[in-house]
């Protein structure tokens, strides 16, 4: 799974449990666990900009790209998911 999200990181969860689904048929015929796979690639989504954010932070100022696209990003997870000592 990570790995079809690290290739295709604008893939949709819903286009996921499809995959699962014609790969395992017997696992998930239904597809019912499709809100639980909704909210698993939101938190890798949301892990994955926190790693991008915190890997930014390290490169020197000057050398930093896109500084305001990484405060907007900073700014947005702190309003959802609450302040972070990554930001810090």
């Amino acid at each position: 799974m990570e790995n079809w999200l690290r290739a295709e990181p604008d893939v949709t969860a819903k286009a996921l449990m499809q995959r699962l689904r014609e790969q395992l048929p017997d696992v998930y015929p239904t597809g019912a666990q499709l809100r639980t796979l909704q909210r698993r690639v939101q938190l890798w989504r949301a892990e994955q900009v926190r790693r991008l954010i915190f890997e930014a932070r390290i490169l020197e100022p000057a050398r930093q790209p896109n500084s305001q696209l990484i405060m907007m990003m900073q700014r947005r997870l702190s309003a959802r998911y609450g302040p972070s000592n990554i930001f810090c």
